[in-house]
Parts: structure tokens; C-alpha cells; sequence
């Protein structure tokens, strides 16, 4: 693999699934619906995994690896009030501009009715809105490209209002057509994609799972990303599929796992080279260990440590 001095690198940093928000100043009873149960699993549980002074730990270890775009693939907020949307707002205004960044919903982020236009009204830029949204459907507004040197960054939004029992994801068939026009457009170049639910069969439960996973898995066969980055699974998982690393990072704020990686590309070899490094949270120091690292080249592996 050629990545020696004068090699032209883009560098993303992949994070997810944060839950940085506190809901100490809100109450059950302040709440309405699904709301409800999102408030008492914080209450007896989130708040004591999800951990901001580790989030902070994860955010100054990423702003020192020099990324050229910072990837997080949702869940920002637990439950979507006004407030958590506020703090949401000054942690990514703290990680970056929104050119620094590219962000896509998450199934707590779109948790109730209106959770859609009022996100989008706070972190428009940085989810690449020009405009505020017609619809209050996320899917509405997807998919999104952005380029990044040789490189094109794909987001969709698997999220929308569910029942209080479901924490499904749809990418919708308005989504999937527009999707699968854009990758057409971008034949023959090179492309990674950025979903908030697993996108292949069988990597989470039913109650979960994206409906589309069977036809995000052709489309994948087809044309065959560098990368597609999600989360909502809250483990570090890889799978490959042909040329494609499917990759889900823990939780960005978690006491036992807290993940990011790193995915540098050297746009200028043909086939691209990658280097994926795989970096988690030592409970007991605090510090980051590159915990996993893989080299690839046109997708074919020619190095795993």
C-alpha cells in the first residue's frame, strides 16, 4: 500500500450514537406519549451509561486526529425536547462547522411528531439542509451527496416517528429510487454511505431493524461503496460484503465501550487505498487505544492487524 509522504489523504473520523443530553431538568410528568417511557429508561438506566464527561474524552481525542470531515451517524438526544436540542447544538457547534461535519438523524433525534422540523431548524447545516423542510418526514429531504476532495459522502435517513414499542428504521421507496438514481450518477466513482440503523439483514432484532436491510444489501452488491458507516447498535461491529466494509461503532459516550474510528483514503491511487483504525475507551484511564486496524485497496484486503 502506497500512503507514504506526498500521498493525497482524506481523513473521516466515524462517531455515533453519543446521547449527550441530560434530562435532569425536565420531569416524567412533564412529558407526553412515547416521551414517557424514553424519560424512565434515562432515568433508570441511560443517564448511567451515557456519560457526557466521556463524551468529552472521545471529542477531544477526535479534534486532535485531524479530521477532514467528522462523520456521526445519529442519536445525538434521548427523547427530542426543546432543551436536549439546545445542548445538542452547542456540542456540534463546539466539534466543528457544518462543513466539518456530516450528520444524519437517528431514531431518538426523530422520536415524536415534530421532532423533524425543529432539529432541522437547530442543526440544519450541519444534516445539509439549505432550507427548512416541506415535509415531517426525514426520508423527504434524503438522500444527500457531499463531496469531499475525490471522494463522495452519501447520507440517508432511515428515521421517523414510531410507535412507543417499535424502534425501527424505513428508508421509504421515494428514498430508495432517489438513492439508487444518485448512485448512477456517481458510477465509477468512489463512494461511502451513511445510514443511523444497520443496513443488512441480521445484525439487529426485529423491533430494531431497518424494513429495507434486503434491498439496501443489493444495492451494496451492486455498487459496492468504500464504506458504509451506522450506528443505533451501540457495539463495534464489521462486516464485509464484496468490496464494502459495513462498519457500526459503540456508542460515543458509553462507560464500558466508547468508540470512534478512523478512515483514511488515498483518493489518488487507482483503485483506492484504505486504512480503517478502530480506537476505544481504557475504562479504567480514560485514554484510547487503536484497538483494531485494517488496510484494503480497491477493496481487497492486503493488510489486517
Amino acid at each position: 500500500m502506497n500512503s507514504g509522504k506526498g500521498a493525497k489523504r482524506v481523513r473521516f473520523i466515524h462517531l455515533t450514537d453519543p446521547h449527550l443530553t441530560s434530562l435532569g431538568a425536565t420531569s416524567f410528568t412533564a412529558q407526553r406519549g412515547k416521551r414517557k417511557l424514553g424519560y424512565l429508561s434515562w432515568k433508570r438506566k441511560r443517564r448511567y451509561i451515557h456519560l457526557r464527561e466521556i463524551l468529552d474524552q472521545v471529542t477531544n481525542a477526535i479534534l486532535a486526529e485531524g479530521a477532514d470531515q467528522i462523520l456521526i451517524t445519529g442519536d445525538l438526544v434521548h427523547i427530542c425536547i426543546p432543551d436536549e436540542i439546545q445542548q445538542a447544538q452547542s456540542w456540534l457547534n463546539s466539534l466543528g462547522s457544518p462543513e466539518q461535519i456530516t450528520l444524519v438523524p437517528g431514531n431518538h433525534d426523530i422520536y415524536q411528531s415534530g421532532c423533524w422540523q425543529n432539529i432541522a431548524a437547530a442543526w440544519g447545516s450541519y444534516l445539509g439542509l439549505t432550507s427548512p423542510p416541506e415535509s415531517e418526514l426525514p426520508a423527504d429531504s434524503y438522500p444527500m451527496v457531499k463531496q469531499i476532495g475525490n471522494f463522495n459522502l452519501v447520507s440517508l435517513s432511515s428515521s421517523e416517528p414510531m410507535p412507543f414499542y417499535s424502534a425501527q428504521g424505513r428508508l421509504g421507496k421515494t428514498q430508495i429510487k432517489k438513492f439508487t438514481h444518485m448512485l448512477d450518477t456517481l458510477s465509477g466513482q468512489s463512494t461511502g454511505w451513511l445510514i443511523h440503523h444497520p443496513p443488512l439483514p441480521g445484525l439487529t432484532g426485529n423491533r430494531r431493524a431497518l424494513a429495507e436491510t434486503a434491498e439496501l444489501k443489493e444495492l451494496i452488491e451492486q455498487y459496492q461503496p468504500v464504506f458504509v458507516l451506522y450506528g443505533h447498535n451501540h457495539r463495534n461491529v464489521q462486516t464485509r460484503i464484496h468490496n464494502t466494509r459495513v462498519l457500526g461503532t459503540a456508542s460515543a459516550s458509553s462507560k464500558y465501550d466508547a468508540s470512534y474510528r478512523v478512515i483514511d483514503i488515498f483518493t489518488d491511487e487507482s483503485p483506492v487505498q484504505i486504512k480503517m483504525s478502530l480506537h476505544q475507551r481504557t475504562p479504567d484511564s480514560g485514554t484510547f487505544s487503536e484497538i483494531a486496524t485494517e488496510y484494503w485497496a480497491g477493496g481487497q484486503v492486503v493488510a489486517a492487524l
